[in-house]
């Protein structure tokens, strides 16, 4: 190990394909609790957990998260089906309700990101400085392809409307906008003392959103999960000053996220609670 790793936080890297939908959702929930026990143990003793996961994953069917605190009816109406969502099913398309805010986001033929960091217990209030660190390095991995891309606040030339049902129509400083139009978007929640950003970065456009070109449909240029995982992890762990070690759910975690998947993301009670 060189002096420049003994000197960088441990880190761990999950990589998970074609999950259910629930399953993704309950994931990120279960390493946010797990990394505010860890982080609150630390200030008690020697014990310590990583001081981040870095996690990219994939979706087994086309899913629909919704925000927070939107409401389902709008996810039926959105696609024409009956108000008990049996045609949405029919469809092939699944429907979670994140624990996160913002417009509902269509998970199909993109890179969804997860990033949980151990936090001060009781830290309160977004983490600006996150989502720019962020969205930078895929702004710069993008230019590296020869992809010009701006954070919208440095590219407002088109109007847009903020309570539109989809996030990647709706535009908030750090998204990152090429040619117009959206291809990444992030949200953050806090833990007790732990922070979790989810965001995903389209690849190209989905039949369920027609309206939404992603990178490859704007630019040309092939998008390959394989490709941005690995380029994603160099440039985060050197930005955080990270050692990022390839890694697995705790069985802690593992139970956590089970029953979390059973309770609450799988529950139609917390689908329809708005």
């Amino acid at each position: 190990m060189s002096e420049v790793d003994l000197n960088r936080q441990a880190g761990r890297l999950l990589v998970d394909l074609d999950g259910p939908a629930a399953w993704n959702m309950a994931v990120d929930q279960a390493i946010m609790e797990s990394t505010s026990e860890a982080s609150t143990a630390a200030t008690r003793s020697s014990a310590s957990g990583p001081a981040a996961t870095l996690r990219f994953y994939t979706w087994q069917r086309p899913t629909l998260s919704l925000g927070y605190f939107q409401s389902h009816q709008d996810a039926w109406r959105f696609f024409g089906a009956d108000v008990d969502g049996g045609s949405v099913d029919a469809l092939g398309v699944d429907v979670v309700r994140r624990s996160t805010g913002g417009g509902a986001i269509m998970h199909h033929h993109e890179l969804t990101y997860s990033l949980t960091l151990a936090t001060p217990v009781g830290q309160r209030g977004a983490r600006q400085d996150l989502y720019q660190s962020m969205h930078a390095i895929i702004a710069e991995l993008l230019a590296e392809n020869g992809i010009t891309s701006a954070a919208y606040r440095n590219d407002r030339p088109i109007h847009f409307d903020s309570e539109s049902f989809l996030c990647f129509q709706r535009r908030t400083d750090e998204d990152l906008v090429v040619s117009g139009y959206k291809v990444l978007g992030s949200a953050q929640r806090r833990g007790r003392a732990s922070l979790l950003q989810h965001g995903s970065l389209l690849f190209r456009t989905s039949p369920q959103t027609p309206q939404l070109p992603g990178l490859e449909n704007l630019t040309g240029h092939r998008q390959t999960f394989d490709d941005w995982v690995n380029r994603i992890s160099e440039r985060v762990a050197a930005c955080l000053n990270l050692s990022l070690s390839p890694g697995k759910l705790s069985a802690t975690e593992q139970q956590r996220a089970e029953k979390v998947a059973e309770q609450r993301f799988r529950d139609r009670n917390w689908l329809q609670r708005r």
